[in-house]
Formats: structure tokens, sequence, C-alpha cells
């Protein structure tokens, strides 16, 4: 059985009103719009390092943590930086905790890097899904994820691994759909 391609689509109210037939082109439609609802919408946490990004080196929990509330699969990642520094790498790692104190490692294989080549109001915006980068600014290594999928009650952390010494205001952000 294959999918219904996904679709934006308004149902006209003589199409459902009382005593008309619901036709298949009607039930397409609404099996299109839920596909189209199912596969774009999601959700977003983010992790806010204020200030000169060197301060929170290795620092865990630096700006809280992400507890899963329910069964979610990651879907994409955005970093932002707001100044960029003049030397060195911003590292980015984030790790899973499946319990308290139960370190389940890394998600990713290829962590995140933005480098001083990239400027100020540098972003990178990733998609997940396709492995695709949307919007890659200039000194970014896009992620590779080793793990997408998370359990109601885990944990991520997010953990700054290097910063360049000048850098300020780093955002990053986990966009995520229940599974």
């Amino acid at each position: 059985m294959s999918n219904l391609p996904e679709a934006r689509t308004d149902i006209e109210i003589e199409e459902v009103s009382f005593r008309s037939s619901v036709s298949e082109a009607v039930m397409q439609r609404i099996g299109q719009a839920v596909n189209f609802i199912n596969r774009r919408q999601h959700q977003i946490h983010s992790f806010n390092y204020n200030g000169l990004t060197r301060l929170f080196i290795d620092v865990v929990g630096a700006d809280g943590v992400f507890p899963c509330l329910f069964d979610m699969e990651i879907v994409g990642l955005s970093v932002f930086m707001r100044r960029g520094g003049s030397s060195g790498n911003c590292i980015i790692n984030m790790e899973y905790f499946s319990a308290p104190n139960v370190n389940g490692g890394g998600i990713f294989t290829t962590k995140p890097q933005i480098s001083s080549l990239g400027g100020d109001f540098n972003y990178l915006i990733y998609n997940a899904l396709t492995e695709t980068s949307e919007e890659i600014g200039t000194g970014f290594t896009a992620p590779e994820f080793l793990k997408t999928q998370f359990d109601k009650g885990d944990v991520i952390n997010c953990v700054i691994e290097s910063a360049m010494p000048d850098s300020e205001d780093l955002m990053i952000m986990i966009h995520h759909r229940p599974r």
C-alpha cells in the first residue's frame, strides 16, 4: 500500500453538507491533509547560551536539559550564532540519558561545528528527515545523527565542547515531533 502525497487542501462545505455523498475525492483530500499535518507538524526546544560562548565549555546543563514528555523523534536542528569569533571553532554535542545518571551517549556521528569563517548572524537549518541542510551559512559543519528516536522520560543535554574565544550568543534548536 502506498502513502497519499501530502497536500494542504481545503474541504468545501458543499462536499460534506447534509445529504451530500462523501466521495473518494473528498476522502483523498482529507487523507492528503492529514499526511501534510503528520509530516510537517513539530515543536522546538531551544538551548540558549547568552554571552561569551567560551564560558559554557563543558558546563553540563548550562541552559537546562530537555526532558521528553512523550515518545518523539528529532526531525531537525537549527543553530544560530549572533557574533562569530575571530579564531577557532565552536563544537556542539548532545547526549541523552535514559534514566537519572544513565548516560546513553552522544546523538551525533558528526557533531555540528561553526568556524570563525562564519562571521556574525550565521545560522544553519538542518532537516534530519532528508539529511539535508536547508540553509547553511559559511563555516558550518552540518550534523549527522546517530540517534533521532527517543522514549518518554529520556533527557537530552547539550554540551559546548569548544568555542571561539570571542564568540557570543549561541542558540541551538531541536525540532521534534511525537511518534
